[in-house]
């Protein structure tokens, strides 16, 4: 009988976890390299199934990098402005749209931003949730843009005339894209593969105008020096900004 109580929490744990949503999660297989997933058992997801680093969770389990997708949604406020810098599927700008912010997705490669664009419309976020196939940087131009499908979470800019597979991209600093002043943002997520401190340049009067904006970025030493924007910069920037780590 001692052994009871715990047999019954071992069982009403075990229930609780079979309810969770993510495990009535399903994929279903479209053809032409393209699934439909559910995006924490709850939002519905066009995944390239070609992908060996993000689209295998996302199939799966519904999921991608839990700890933080968690803390972004608590960030989060309805109607806010949010920015998804760096977007690849969607996953944090269809949570975002899912909360009812407004969302500005910015990614370079053509094809997941057809993705995106599926996942807005058959979600219902179409009016909230703006796709824009473009890097974001400090200059307005062109770049040529490296990825491999199997791994489109390392897309990155790189040098013209660069031999690595991929494609011709517009790249654009937000302050021009976002140049109305009465515009401000309020949650901003960047993974842009080293190109962050190059993003914050071209953002700064985004940023100066906007002060209860919050920040969620890859910081990565190595790949911001090689994009010639290195951690000191970035974090010289961001402090004379105001912002606190």
């Amino acid at each position: 009988m001692e052994a009871l109580p715990a047999k019954l929490e071992e069982t009403t744990n075990h229930l609780i976890q079979r309810a969770h949503p993510l495990h009535f999660h399903q994929a279903v297989y479209l053809g032409d390299h393209t699934a439909l997933a559910m995006l924490h058992g709850r939002h519905m997801l066009f995944v390239d199934t070609r992908g060996i680093d993000i689209a295998p969770h996302l199939l799966m389990q519904g999921v991608w990098e839990t700890p933080y997708t968690s803390l972004f949604q608590r960030l989060i406020r309805p109607n806010d402005l949010v920015l998804d810098l760096g977007a690849n599927h969607g996953v944090y700008a269809v949570l975002a749209a899912a909360a009812g912010a407004r969302v500005a997705a910015f990614e370079p490669n053509p094809r997941l931003c057809e993705l995106m664009r599926r996942s807005a419309a058959v979600n219902g976020f179409s009016g909230r949730m703006m796709v824009y196939e473009a890097a974001v940087g400090d200059v307005d131009g062109e770049v040529h843009l490296a990825f491999d499908n199997a791994w489109p979470g390392g897309g990155h800019v790189v040098a013209a005339g660069s031999q690595e597979p991929g494609v011709g991209c517009r790249v654009l600093p937000l302050d021009g894209f976002f140049a109305d002043p009465a515009i401000t943002v309020d949650l901003i997520k960047m993974d842009v593969e080293g190109t962050e401190g190059r993003a914050l340049m071209g953002m700064r009067g985004l940023l100066a105008r906007s002060p209860g904006v919050r920040i969620m970025m890859e910081f990565a030493p190595v790949m911001l020096n090689g994009h010639g924007v290195g951690p000191a910069v970035v974090i010289g920037m961001l402090r004379e900004l105001g912002f606190r780590f």
